[in-house]
């Protein structure tokens, strides 16, 4: 069972707030009843876990648009849908949108709980995973910018020797600024920081050697997976162009270079990785 009890209840029909507090109050829930979606967002302590039984007819205006709101502020709210006269077609357009289920009234005390359940233990999860992302983001901001380049080549699973050869430094100067960013990172292994590349949306990707890979000739190729446009270029044959999918590039073998910031948009959503290429 979810540690939080939690459930708001925006409902325009007074008799139906007042039937489910008393129902969901006698079963041990912290209940609390809202008018109006204006009302919700104005009272409501939406930065906990909780569940939200809405209404999709409201008053001052839908409870679809309410769950837009709701996603635009990533409030991280399980919303349970209800309605007296719904159809498919919103079902299926609430249950896009991530909501948790989507009731038909009158509701049936075995499915709303079961719904209650369920959309508590999912805002609960989520909570969980915004503070570890927010913490991730807060000891990624101690690393210095060359720290934030070693981190990413070391995601992506690069050697000391290859992270040295890309950034034209040195093999026993690399480890010293791994061994820092671990520190800074309080990370103890090496799975405890993928979960942290993980959790600031730096994912891991494939490693091509020296005269390996469809892109390596001759030099280092450290590729995130393709997937998308990405995915079927490669598939063709063809190198990813430019712009969002075709990577960052880092090159060795010669002057290595940045071509990009790899770390720039860490916190925007944008998890491309760096590429280094012969």
């Amino acid at each position: 069972m979810p540690d939080s009890k939690r459930v708001h209840i925006v409902d325009d029909d007074a008799s139906i707030r007042d039937g489910l507090y008393r129902l969901l109050s006698g079963l041990g829930y912290d209940v609390t009843t809202h008018g109006s979606a204006a009302a919700f967002l104005a009272d409501a302590q939406i930065d906990r876990p909780c569940c939200l039984l809405l209404d999709v007819c409201l008053a001052d205006q839908s409870g679809f648009r309410l769950q837009q709101q709701l996603l635009n502020i990533e409030a991280g709210v399980a919303i349970v849908f209800m309605t007296g006269h719904g159809d498919i077609a919103m079902g299926v357009r609430a249950m896009k949108a991530g909501a948790i289920d989507f009731l038909t009234k009158p509701l049936r005390t075995s499915e709303l709980v079961s719904a209650i359940e369920l959309a508590l233990a999912n805002s609960c999860e989520s909570q969980r995973v915004r503070l570890k992302q927010l913490q991730a983001r807060e000891l990624y901001a101690r690393l210095t910018p060359r720290e934030r380049e070693v981190l990413a080549l070391v995601l992506m699973g690069a050697r000391n020797k290859q992270i040295a050869d890309a950034l034209e430094s040195q093999e026993a100067t690399v480890k010293v600024h791994r061994s820092r960013l671990m520190r800074k990172l309080e990370a103890r292994t090496l799975a405890e920081l993928l979960q942290i590349g993980q959790q600031l949306g730096m994912s891991a990707g494939v490693i091509g050697e020296r005269g390996r890979g469809r892109h390596a000739e001759g030099g280092i190729l450290i590729a995130r997976a393709p997937t998308g446009d990405a995915a079927r270029s490669h598939a063709g044959g063809n190198q990813p162009s430019a712009g969002r999918g075709a990577g960052m590039t880092v090159r060795s073998g010669g002057r290595a270079r940045l071509d990009v910031d790899v770390h720039a948009a860490v916190g925007a959503g944008d998890t491309r990785q760096p590429r280094v290429t012969g």
